[in-house]
C-alpha cells in the first residue's frame, strides 16, 4: 500500500500530516522498514491524542510521556523512550504546528555536556548525529546524579551504573539499550579521563540479546594465517584481497577504511597511511611492516587494472 492511501484510513489530528512525514523520512534517506515504522508510530499517536480529546498543539513533553506510558501498557515492545517521537516532533515542530522545545536550563550538567561534545568532537572526531545520540543518554544519565550541592559523580559506583543500565535497558527495545550502554561507556570514560568520577567504562554491562554476541574479539593468529593464505595472488584480485586482510589485521582498520583508500593516501617517502575515518577524520598510521607497504602497492596496481 502506498503512503497517500494508507493516509487515508487515518483517524485523529495527525492524519493531515502522514504524506509530508513521508516524503521528509525519505529526504532524510530512511530505509522503507525504518520509515513505515515512523509512520505506524504516527498513527498510534494520532489515535491516542483523538481518543484524549487533544489536538496537534497540545503535543507537549508531558502528553508524549502519557502516550508512551499508554504504549507500554498496551503490550508495545518498541518505540517505547522519549527518543522514540522526536524526528515526528521535529518536524511537527518544524512546521510550526508544536511549540518549539524549550532550552535546557544551564547549570552542572549543561557544562558538563558542553565539555562532552567538545570532546567527541575534538578528541574522538565524531559525527554530528553520533554527538547529539550520546549526548542525550549523557543527560539522562547525569540528571540523577545532580544534588543540593551540585553534581555528584565522586561517589559513583559501579553498583550504581549497573542499576542505571539495568532500569533503563528495560523500557527500551534491544537496539535502544545497545545504543545507550555504547553511549554510557563513551561517558564514564570521558568522565574518569577528565578526572571527574572514579567509575570506568568497564563496569557498564553488557546487555543480553546482542546479534553477533558470542562471537569472538579478534581471530587468533593462526587463522589469520590460513585466511591469508587462502588469497590466490597469481591473479589481480587475489592480489587485492590479500593486501585489504594485511593492511586491516596488521594496521586494526576497519572495512570501511580501507574501501576509501587512495592511491595518494600513500606516503611511501615517509613511510606513512593516510586513514579517512568516521565524520571525515584524517589519521597517519605507520606502515612500519615491508609486507604491509608492498601489498598496498600491489592491491592499488590491481585495482587500477
Amino acid at each position: 500500500m502506498d503512503i497517500h492511501t494508507w493516509s487515508r484510513t487515518l483517524d485523529g489530528p495527525l492524519a493531515e500530516y502522514a504524506v509530508g512525514f513521508a516524503e521528509e523520512l525519505g529526504r532524510l534517506d530512511y530505509t522503507q522498514q525504518s520509515a513505515w515504522k515512523q509512520l505506524y508510530l504516527l498513527a498510534h499517536l494520532s489515535r491516542w491524542l483523538d481518543h484524549q480529546g487533544l489536538r496537534v498543539h497540545d503535543i507537549t513533553d508531558v502528553t508524549l510521556r502519557q502516550f508512551l506510558e499508554a504504549r507500554r501498557a498496551a503490550g508495545a515492545t518498541s518505540y517505547l523512550t522519549k527518543r522514540a517521537p522526536q524526528r515526528l516532533l521535529a518536524h511537527l515542530r518544524q512546521l510550526g504546528v508544536v511549540a518549539q522545545a524549550a532550552p535546557p536550563e544551564e547549570g552542572p550538567v549543561e557544562e558538563l555536556l558542553g565539555r562532552y561534545r567538545a570532546y567527541l568532537t575534538g578528541e574522538r572526531g565524531l559525527a554530528t548525529v553520533t554527538i547529539v545520540g550520546y549526548a542525550h543518554f549523557a543527560r539522562q544519565f547525569l540528571s540523577e546524579r545532580v544534588t543540593a550541592g551540585g553534581l555528584d559523580l565522586h561517589e559513583l559506583s559501579g553498583a550504581d551504573v549497573v542499576q542505571f543500565v539495568r532500569r533503563d535497558s528495560s523500557l527500551r527495545s534491544v537496539i535502544g539499550a545497545k545504543h545507550m550502554v555504547t553511549a554510557l561507556r563513551s561517558v564514564l570514560h570521558f568522565l574518569y579521563v577528565a578526572g571527574e568520577a572514579p567509575a570506568r567504562a568497564e563496569v557498564v554491562p553488557a546487555v543480553a540479546g546482542w546479534r553477533g554476541a558470542g562471537l569472538p574479539r579478534a581471530l587468533p593468529s593462526d587463522q589469520v594465517g590460513r585466511i591469508l593464505e587462502s588469497c590466490d595472488r597469481t591473479i589481480d584480485a587475489g592480489r587485492r584481497d590479500y593486501a585489504m586482510l594485511i593492511l586491516l589485521a596488521q594496521l586494526g582498520l576497519r572495512a570501511g577504511e580501507v574501501t576509501k583508500l587512495e592511491l595518494d593516501d600513500l606516503d611511501w617517502l615517509r613511510g606513512e597511511l593516510v586513514i579517512r575515518g568516521k565524520a571525515d577524520r584524517l589519521e597517519r598510521l605507520p606502515l612500519r611492516m615491508r609486507s604491509a607497504r608492498h601489498s598496498a602497492s600491489t592491491w592499488f596496481t590491481a585495482a587500477r587494472r
